[in-house]
């Protein structure tokens, strides 16, 4: 089972909406979000195959358990918790600092 937190949600809306509205590319923002979501469902088969997330900044706001799986230039943080994969947030690979 796979959950959202809501600033995940808010997240992937807003690339969507910058994919469409700053980059006039509404076919490309369909493609990238479906392509998203087929990598995070992909988690729930997949999950223990990624390694404990060991970037400062995301130790520091979440914990210990949490994990990263890149899609493209995105990076989707998540933690497995009590077999409920909880999608953390879903930022630019980019913005993260600290060990990789």
């Amino acid at each position: 089972m796979i959950r959202f937190k809501k600033i995940a949600k808010k997240q992937i809306k807003k690339l969507y909406e910058a994919i469409v509205f700053k980059y006039g590319a509404p076919l490309t923002a369909k493609k990238y979000s479906e392509g998203l979501f087929v990598s995070i469902d992909g988690l729930d088969n997949d999950t223990v195959n990624y390694r404990i997330c060991l970037d400062k900044s995301i130790l520091r706001k979440y914990h210990f358990q949490t994990r990263r799986k890149n899609y493209k230039k995105m990076a989707i943080i998540y933690a497995n918790i009590n077999d409920i994969i909880v999608i953390l947030e879903v930022k630019p690979q980019s913005t993260i600092t600290g060990l990789r």
